[in-house]
């Protein structure tokens, strides 16, 4: 990879849903699953103003009682068209 160009950056996040309904931890999941780790889709994390690309490769949800859930996914920015 070169150090340089018009991307040299690449961000990452650690994206965490804490305490979701059930209904709406399936939901994200869904959309996770369906993207399969190699679709892009777009979204703005806050406090940014930019709405960037990411893949979403791993994801895990943890159960916090009968009806809640935490989902925690590792995010990585991608550039390609």
């Amino acid at each position: 990879r070169l150090a340089n160009g018009i991307n040299p950056r690449r961000l990452e996040a650690t994206v965490i849903w804490n305490a979701l309904e059930a209904a709406d931890a399936l939901l994200i999941s869904a959309v996770f699953e369906t993207l399969g780790g190699v679709a892009p889709f777009t979204y703005t994390l806050p406090p940014d103003l930019v709405n960037r690309r990411w893949l979403c490769e791993s994801w895990s949800e943890t159960a916090l009682g009968a009806d809640a859930v935490t989902i925690t996914a590792e995010w990585r920015e991608v550039f390609d068209i």
